[in-house]
């Protein structure tokens, strides 16, 4: 039981007394989740099209082959880069600027390395907005906040209850965009989420 860091550089990870930093083997990258008993990892300025893999509960070889990690170019859009991840039900969800594809599989020999698309018209701006919930991914995107699960994308607001955060994001230049966070409060059960100059 360990916590991974990924911070833009080689993985760094505490492990309740040790924090371990730059560990050997690992790729740069700026996003890590769990999928499937592996760790999975995006945001590597070098391969920006990629996502990369461990060995089967062994976080240590992040996108290193020898030992059973890998990396996966994903062109479901061409070579649109990847943003952020998240784990939903059965599928790994891969956040593009425009568009958003999905990897299936459930071990160590049957990982679909042919990601498929989810939608092609919404992608995201911020990947330090991609909050999942049971079986939804919550993220922000030019249009606002939407959601998506392993099929379809849906925007949260409607004509009844606008989205309050889209004309403030119109507002934003690309430079903020990578400041915005969200996040679950589970005791409210409500998403936070903090946008540069507003709060």
């Amino acid at each position: 039981e360990v916590v991974y860091i990924a911070d833009g550089g080689l993985l760094n990870k505490w492990n309740g007394t040790t924090l371990t930093t730059d560990i050997a083997n690992t790729l740069a990258v700026k996003q890590v989740v769990v999928f499937n008993q592996r760790l999975w990892g995006c945001g590597n300025t070098t391969y920006p099209n990629s996502i990369f893999y461990s060995s089967l509960n062994n976080g240590d070889d992040l996108g290193y082959a020898t030992t059973g990690g890998g990396q996966i170019i994903v062109r479901t859009f061409g070579d649109e880069q990847i943003i952020g991840l998240a784990p939903i039900n059965t599928s790994l969800l891969i956040f593009h600027n425009r568009g958003i594809s999905r990897l299936t599989g459930l071990g160590q020999d049957d990982i679909n390395v042919a990601p498929a698309a989810v939608t092609a018209d919404v992608g995201i701006i911020a990947g330090n907005t991609i909050v999942p919930v049971n079986n939804l991914a919550y993220f922000i995107s030019e249009r606002g906040l939407y959601r998506c699960n392993e099929v379809e994308v849906s925007p949260v607001g409607n004509p009844q209850t606008p989205d309050p955060i889209l004309p403030i994001i119109r507002q934003l230049s690309s430079t903020d965009f990578s400041k915005i966070r969200m996040v679950l409060n589970r005791a409210t059960k409500e998403l936070w989420m903090t946008l540069p100059n507003y709060g």
